[in-house]
């Protein structure tokens, strides 16, 4: 959800009063760092319902999903979202999902890869958890963002195309 149909960098710069790094060229996954800050100082403003039921929704978003649910259909589909440290995110990450994306289904775990399997595609923005869940048998498309490996750059397009070739392969 967040990186690929929510805007959470958006939103944590919002909640910082801070410029976006990655604006400002910071290739790194841990925006605390670049602000000279610490994990519970970042995570901190986080700690609310607010702060996730308020997250924008990216441009593409609804394309996006539309795309996934012409291939697969919306009863194959489901948010697969890693909560923060606070209970209270899964409450906001699920009110936001109830007005953007209600007929989706919802995962809430840090471990993505225990959803893996030869008949599974994560799209997702973190290397690692794109890692893990290849390494555990599932197939994937790494959302492109400043902080990943993706190499898709930033054309929409190629990542639909990405994702229907993914399909292409569970259905063979």
């Amino acid at each position: 959800m967040d990186g690929v149909v929510a805007d959470f960098v958006g939103g944590i710069c919002k909640a910082h009063n801070r410029e976006n790094p990655y604006e400002k060229g910071y290739v790194g996954y841990q925006i605390e760092e670049a602000w000279g800050i610490t994990p519970d100082e970042f995570w901190k403003v986080t700690d609310n319902v607010e702060f996730w039921d308020g997250l924008d929704k990216f441009e593409w978003a609804d394309e996006l999903i539309e795309h996934c649910e012409n291939l697969v259909g919306i009863e194959n589909m489901a948010f697969c979202t890693a909560p923060s440290r606070n209970p209270l995110c899964i409450v906001g990450k699920s009110m936001w999902l109830d007005r953007y994306f209600p007929k989706v289904k919802r995962i809430f775990t840090k471990e993505k890869y225990f959803c893996a399997n030869p008949q599974t595609i994560l799209i997702d923005d973190t290397d690692a958890k794109i890692e893990k869940f290849i390494k555990h048998g599932g197939l994937t498309v790494t959302f492109p963002q400043p902080w990943n490996q993706a190499t898709l750059g930033d054309n929409f397009s190629r990542v639909l195309a990405e994702i229907s070739l993914r399909v292409i392969c569970l259905n063979k």
